[in-house]
């Protein structure tokens, strides 16, 4: 899409476009359920309290992170799928690494066995599944930015996002975006939970401790 000058410059808006639809192709065909969650940070900033955020989601992606993950377990159940999910994340530096890490070692302190030892931090250029993954979000990225900016999508992102919603009758994709209200609402709702938060809050200075970890080095 950006014509990247080392291998796509010289290709037209037309081959852009037959590439793209051939790679939803080849996403619909291959992944059985799409999901993403989009929350404006500025919102987050503004709702989510200090006491809160250092158990909840010191930062708007560890947050959003916790919430997909929670969307994921709810579908595996429901499926009644067997084994455990294999998570291949997109390469990540040490800080990014830190949280994501956090989060899976909570999931798994619920649910044992099924998140610690499966997951992988991967380059792009290597798994053929992240690119997909990647075209996945700069689509919902572009209808997020519709929806909090007024910033009209890419002509490629409008169809790739109507494509995707439509995908198995409109089954198939959960695009799910957070604006302040919303947002305001989640946080109010998980903070009334005083046993949940007094639960998270031990959970996390345990973990915080076994790995010599403070705020300033779990966070952004």
């Amino acid at each position: 899409m950006a014509r990247n000058p080392k291998s796509y410059a010289g290709w037209d808006e037309a081959k852009v476009q037959k590439v793209f639809s051939r790679a939803r192709q080849i996403i619909k065909r291959h992944a059985s359920k799409a999901f993403s969650f989009t929350i404006n940070k500025g919102d987050f900033d503004a709702e989510a309290p200090p006491e809160w955020r250092e158990v909840g989601g010191d930062n708007h992606y560890t947050w959003a992170w916790r919430s997909l993950l929670n969307l994921l377990v709810r579908w595996h159940g429901e499926r009644r799928i067997g084994a455990p999910f294999e998570f291949v994340f997109d390469w990540a530096e040490k800080r990014d690494k830190v949280e994501i890490e956090m989060v899976m070692a909570q999931f798994d302190s619920l649910f044992p066995g099924k998140f610690e030892g499966h997951y992988s931090f991967r380059k792009r250029k290597d798994v053929p599944g992240l690119q997909c993954a990647d075209l996945l979000a700069w689509t919902c990225f572009g209808m997020s930015r519709l929806k909090f900016r007024d910033v009209p999508m890419h002509e490629i992102a409008e169809e790739s996002f109507c494509d995707f919603s439509n995908h198995m009758g409109r089954q198939w994709l959960d695009a799910l975006t957070h604006e302040r209200a919303a947002l305001h609402a989640a946080i109010t709702l998980d903070r009334a939970d005083i046993e949940g938060e007094r639960e998270r809050r031990e959970w996390y200075h345990n973990y915080a401790a076994s790995r010599h970890l403070s705020r300033k080095t779990a966070s952004h």
